[in-house]
């Protein structure tokens, strides 16, 4: 053992101040990067238009923050209420998502608060708009793209 490392010691001793030499990284495979990209397209084009996450608000205050799986005709969703971070209770999973040619329905129910209920319309700016229930009260609202 004592005669492998005197070999490696004269080596370090031989080059005093030089940096040590890394090995070399192997050289990525042909395409690799073009593969990868490919993958991407391809994930990306199981994703409806609204899979990500978005920002509801209306003119009164109220503000969720929604986080939509759009895979394959199938619709996810959780929500947050915006005006109250970090609150216990102040999101959950959306409750009822219904697709149509036109519009969208959401419905989900804040913790010791009435239900609301969602109906989306596409807006020309690529957002979407529409009517929020709560009890029985109708608001107008907007909902833009928070994140991809």
């Amino acid at each position: 053992m004592r005669a492998a490392v005197l070999p490696l010691i004269a080596l370090m001793a031989a080059a005093p101040g030089a940096p040590a030499a890394r090995p070399a990284a192997p050289p990525a495979p042909d395409g690799y990067d073009a593969r990868v990209r490919a993958a991407f397209r391809a994930a990306e084009a199981f994703q409806g238009p609204l899979d990500g996450g978005w920002t509801l608000s209306t003119r009164n205050g109220l503000a969720f923050g929604l986080q939509l799986v759009d895979h394959d005709g199938k619709l996810e969703g959780t929500w947050r209420d915006l005006r109250r971070p970090g609150a216990l209770g102040a999101g959950g999973f959306v409750e009822v998502l219904e697709r149509s040619a036109s519009k969208v329905r959401l419905r989900f129910q804040p913790s010791g608060d009435l239900p609301i209920s969602l109906l989306l319309h596409p807006s020309a700016d690529h957002g979407w708009s529409g009517e929020l229930r709560r009890g029985d009260q109708e608001f107008t609202f907007v909902l833009k793209r928070a994140s991809p």
